[in-house]
């Protein structure tokens, strides 16, 4: 979650977890699905809300 919070593309997150681009997207559909979110900008957004403050 971390590499999504910092805007990391699919690539980027693939090359520093050494896996396939291929299954970042994978887990991102799954993400998004659920937390019923339609893109990256709204999975970010429901994990900031849920962060703590501070």
């Amino acid at each position: 979650m971390r590499h999504l919070m910092q805007r990391a593309s699919n690539r980027d997150i693939a090359e520093k977890l050494q896996i396939s681009e291929k299954t970042v997207k994978s887990y991102m559909t799954q993400i998004m699905q659920k937390c019923h979110a339609r893109n990256r900008l709204e999975v970010v957004l429901n994990l900031q809300k849920g962060m703590p403050s501070g």
